[in-house]
């Protein structure tokens, strides 16, 4: 309700009658299906409406595992809380290309929510020109984000080094496979 309700106020559109986007996933082991919902929305584009960039970041967490409490503040209410401050700031200045704006459900129990997306998505997949996923953005005293994925996809590195600005030291990794003392972070989240 309350990522519905930010939505609303940065001027989102919902996709359809709602935001929501209701989805059935198998639980793990003996659990039997589980229901999930994703909300969606979108700022359309002045010159590329028809032409989608998708940004998501899931909203559930850990929750308590073994005894253990994971409250979720850095795994993910930073990446819903950069999506929501994006979307509105994005709202405020229409792009050119369309903006659809996804907060997931069900990442942690095997990225469910996003697997519901591209099965059924908001928008025909072949009009989505990319995703951009956040996880994890508040974990760093010293600012520096990671942007991973241009190991895969070149191209994209000139734009991210266009677009850094301080205090945020940007930097490139965490995408390559066996990279000594590196960790592949690609498999390990929506992205």
């Amino acid at each position: 309700a309350y990522i519905q309700r930010r939505f609303k106020e940065a001027g989102l559109q919902p996709i359809g009658d709602s935001y929501e986007r209701p989805f059935t996933y198998r639980g793990r082991g003996d659990s039997g299906d589980r229901s999930g919902i994703n909300i969606v929305g979108v700022v359309r584009g002045t010159r590329e409406p028809g032409r989608f960039i998708v940004v998501t970041a899931h909203f559930d967490h850990l929750g308590v595992r073994n005894g253990e409490i994971f409250n979720g503040a850095n795994d993910n209410a930073s990446g819903v809380a950069t999506l929501l401050a994006v979307a509105s700031r994005v709202s405020a200045s229409r792009p050119a290309h369309s903006v659809v704006f996804a907060a997931l459900d069900a990442e942690e129990s095997g990225l469910n929510g996003a697997r519901a997306f591209l099965a059924d998505p908001p928008v025909p997949r072949e009009a989505i020109v990319m995703n951009v996923n956040l996880d994890m953005v508040a974990r760093d005293a010293k600012n520096v984000l990671f942007a991973s994925g241009t190991f895969h996809y070149p191209f994209l590195k000139a734009y991210l080094k266009d677009v850094a600005r301080p205090p945020v030291v940007l930097r490139f990794g965490h995408d390559a496979p066996n990279v000594n003392g590196e960790d592949d972070w690609t498999r390990d989240s929506d992205h």
